[in-house]
């Protein structure tokens, strides 16, 4: 690969590191992130009994945390593929080919941290209530048959929603694995939307699209799902971020793990392709400036 296609992504990926936007997003996975896990402890110490370390897959499992996701990303990337004054300089050194390469290789390496950063967390904020099982052990079961009267007797609230078939279908590696997949496919997907739109019309069109995108996945769980059944789900990749809304028994006209994933993945592919044929060949604008 060319040199300076991989300094581009490198300084492209550090200044949306450390751009004020990046750092609050960042800063609200975290919180997040401790809001949803920290009950776990409060469950452990109930039971008295520890938890296996799988719990990074019911992240997102409370739907209302995927349009929080959802927003989380639409801050991290409403600035990808902008072109400012710095952005010129680079062009003008190493091309728009180079330069647009780089930026799609700097979203692809962002969303490998976003969910590097989330996984990290699943473990940190609940490390004293965890112990090594290959299963998804005792705590893991009792709250996904016996959530409500955990809240009631303990009076704990936790976001974190478990179903009994999910947990005797899916393994807890295969499930781990494919959460972190589907989240890092999902950001980049966010990222890449927002910057082709940004790329073919000069604005940041892509967040609406996302919030739309969010609306219609609500929409495909509740009213939707009386009047449309699960159809709305295999258009609705908001709800792909997380594995629990996927079809892996077979006995539901809904998306499956693999629809997902291609689904995603060409997605992604389509937009990479497109934002680089139009910058490659379009008008370049300052979108700082508007000049």
């Amino acid at each position: 690969m060319n040199k300076q296609i991989l300094r581009i992504a490198g300084v492209s990926f550090k200044r949306w590191l450390y751009s004020s936007k990046t750092l609050f997003g960042l800063l609200l996975i975290v919180v997040f992130s401790y809001v949803t896990y920290s009950p776990l402890n409060d469950v452990v110490q109930f039971f008295g009994v520890k938890a296996s370390p799988w719990v990074f897959s019911f992240f997102l499992s409370f739907d209302k945390m995927l349009v929080v996701f959802a927003g989380i990303l639409m801050v991290l990337y409403s600035d990808a593929f902008l072109v400012d004054a710095y952005s010129h300089s680079m062009i003008i050194r190493c091309g728009r080919r180079a330069f647009i390469t780089g930026q799609i290789l700097a979203v692809i390496l962002s969303g490998l941290f976003v969910t590097t950063l989330a996984f990290a967390c699943s473990f940190v904020i609940v490390l004293p209530s965890i112990t090594w099982d290959k299963d998804w052990g005792t705590i893991f079961y009792t709250m996904s048959e016996h959530l409500g009267e955990i809240r009631q007797k303990a009076g704990i609230s936790t976001t974190l929603i478990m179903e009994p078939i999910y947990l005797r279908t899916v393994s807890p590696i295969t499930s781990t694995l494919m959460a972190l997949l589907l989240m890092w496919l999902s950001s980049v997907f966010d990222g890449c939307l927002i910057g082709c739109l940004r790329v073919l019309t000069g604005k940041a069109y892509g967040t609406v699209v996302i919030g739309v995108l969010a609306f219609v996945s609500m929409f495909s769980r509740e009213l939707g799902q009386l009047v449309f059944g699960s159809s709305l789900r295999f258009f609705s990749p908001i709800l792909w971020s997380n594995p629990l809304y996927l079809n892996w028994y077979g006995t539901e006209y809904e998306p499956t793990p693999a629809y997902a994933v291609c689904a995603l993945a060409g997605c992604i592919l389509v937009f990479c392709m497109l934002s680089s044929i139009c910058f490659r060949h379009g008008d370049i604008y300052d979108q700082e400036t508007g000049g």
